[in-house]
């Protein structure tokens, strides 16, 4: 499988921001006015949207080099 690795600048500190973003189980905390819940299992987790909808993710990896999290 091939991967993309692409910078962006987002205004606050890398080491913050990935702190944050490397949570697999924090999604909901993340983006709070698009999911409304965040159900971790083992290696899936259940991500409930604002609008009823789930959707069932599975962790592939965390790559703490290039701060990249593949599900």
């Amino acid at each position: 499988m091939g991967s993309v690795i692409r910078a962006v600048e987002i205004g606050i500190p890398i080491d913050k921001a990935w702190s944050l973003l490397r949570d697999f189980g924090a999604a909901a905390d993340l983006f709070p006015d698009v999911l409304s819940g965040c159900e971790v299992s083992g290696d899936t987790r259940t991500v409930t949207f604002r609008n009823g909808a789930t959707v069932v993710e599975r962790l592939v990896t965390v790559d703490d080099q290039h701060h990249r999290v593949a599900y």
